[in-house]
C-alpha cells in the first residue's frame, strides 16, 4: 500500500514538473537558455578544436600519470603547475646526485681497467720477447711434420706442434679481441655512447674471457710440453732408438733425446779394469753409433755437464746470466763485466790462484 502511494506521487510530481516546463514560465526559459548556452560552448569548442592539430605526446602522459596520484588539485591549473614544477625539481635533483655518483665509480672503473690492460700488455709484451727465441723452432718442427705427412708418415695430430700453434694463433686472436674491445670502449666519449655492435662486443667478453683461461692452460701446459733435444732422459720409451719408430725431429723432440749410453761404467770401475797392451786384438771393439732415425746420421752423445756449460755460454752471450727472465742490454752487460772484475773477492781468489801457480 506504501509503495503504491509513492509511485502515485512520484507519477504526479513528474506530470507537474513537465507541465511547467511546457508553459512560458520564468524558470523554464531559464533552464532553455542554460541549455542553448552549454550547446553553443560545445559548438565553439569543436570548431577550435578543428583548427589546431595539436596532440599530447607519449613523454607528457608519462608526466601527468606520475605527478596526478601525488597532487590533489585540478589538472592544469597554476597551483597544480606550481606543485608540478616543485616535484620534478626535486626529482631531478635526487636522480642528478645518483648519476654523480655514478659517474665517480663509472671512472673509478674505468681506471682500475686501464691498469689492468697496461699490466696485460707488458705481459703479453714480455711473453712474445720470449717466445720469439722459441718460435723459429716451433715452425721447423710443425714444417718437418708436414714432411713427414707428405712422405706417408703418420704423425699423430693430438698433441703436435701444428696443433698447438693453431691453438696458440685463436688464443692470440681473442686476447686482441678483448683488448681492443675493452680499450676502444673506454676511450669513447661520455655522452657519446657506444654503437650496437660495441656493445655485443662488450656483452661477449666474459664468455671470451672463460675460453681464454682455459686456453692459456692449454697453450702454456703445450708449450712445456715440448722437451728439449739437450735434455738427457732416462726413460724407457726412449731406451733404444730402433724399438719405437720416432720417424721425425719434432716426434724425436717430444721424446727428450734418444739415450746413448745405457749401461756405462762408472770411472772408479774403469780404473779396476785390466789393460791388456799387449794384445790389442783382445781390446774391445768401439761402441757403435747412434743413429738418428731420421736422417741416418750419427746422433752426437751429449754429457749432462757439456750441457750445463753450454747453457751458461748460452745465457752469458744473450745477457741472460744474471737474471734468466729479462734480457741485458749491451750497456748492463758491460757495467756487471766491469763490476765482476773489480769486485775484491774475484781479486783475491785471482791472486791466490797465481801465487800458488808461480
Amino acid at each position: 500500500m506504501y509503495s503504491s502511494c509513492s509511485q502515485v506521487t512520484f507519477l504526479c510530481s513528474t506530470i507537474l514538473n513537465f507541465e511547467g516546463l511546457r508553459m512560458r514560465t520564468p524558470e523554464a526559459l531559464s533552464m532553455d537558455s542554460a541549455l542553448f548556452e552549454l550547446l553553443k560552448r560545445c559548438q565553439q569548442t569543436c570548431s577550435y578544436a578543428a583548427q589546431f592539430n595539436t596532440s599530447v605526446s607519449s613523454i607528457e602522459l608519462q608526466l601527468l600519470h606520475r605527478l596526478s596520484p601525488a597532487l590533489e588539485l585540478p589538472i592544469g591549473s597554476p597551483d597544480w603547475l606550481a606543485c608540478a614544477q616543485k616535484q620534478l625539481d626535486q626529482e631531478l635533483a635526487t636522480q642528478g646526485a645518483v648519476q654523480e655518483e655514478r659517474e665517480q665509480q663509472l671512472d673509478v672503473a674505468t681506471e682500475t681497467l686501464q691498469l689492468l690492460v697496461d699490466s696485460i700488455k707488458g705481459i703479453l709484451s714480455n711473453h712474445n720477447r720470449q717466445l720469439a727465441d722459441v718460435k723459429h723452432l716451433l715452425r721447423a718442427m710443425a714444417k718437418d711434420e708436414e714432411n713427414a705427412l707428405a712422405e706417408g708418415e703418420e704423425v699423430i695430430y693430438e698433441g703436435s706442434v701444428r696443433q698447438f700453434l693453431l691453438e696458440y694463433k685463436a688464443w692470440q686472436d681473442n686476447v686482441q679481441i678483448v683488448l681492443f674491445t675493452v680499450v676502444q670502449a673506454t676511450g669513447q666519449p661520455r655522452g657519446g655512447g657506444a654503437s650496437q655492435e660495441g656493445v655485443e662486443l662488450l656483452q661477449e667478453i666474459p664468455a671470451t674471457l672463460k675460453e681464454l683461461h682455459t686456453q692459456s692452460t692449454s697453450v702454456y701446459n703445450g708449450l712445456v710440453g715440448f722437451a728439449s733435444p739437450l735434455v738427457t732422459e732416462r726413460g724407457g720409451d726412449c731406451s733404444s732408438p730402433t724399438s719405437t719408430a720416432q720417424t721425425s725431429f719434432a716426434a724425436a723432440v717430444r721424446c727428450s733425446g734418444v739415450k746413448t749410453q745405457t749401461d756405462s761404467m762408472s770411472q772408479n770401475s774403469r780404473k779396476l779394469l785390466p789393460r791388456n797392451l799387449g794384445t790389442p786384438g783382445l781390446n774391445p771393439s768401439p761402441k757403435r753409433a747412434v743413429r738418428d732415425p731420421k736422417t741416418g746420421r750419427a746422433v752426437q752423445e751429449r754429457n749432462s755437464y757439456a750441457v750445463s756449460v753450454w747453457k751458461r755460454v748460452k745465457a752469458k752471450l744473450e745477457g741472460r746470466d744474471v737474471d734468466p727472465s729479462r734480457r741485458m742490454s749491451v750497456t748492463e752487460q758491460v757495467d756487471c763485466v766491469i763490476k765482476e772484475a773489480t769486485n775484491v773477492d774475484n781479486l783475491s781468489q785471482l791472486y791466490e790462484g797465481w801465487t800458488a801457480w808461480v
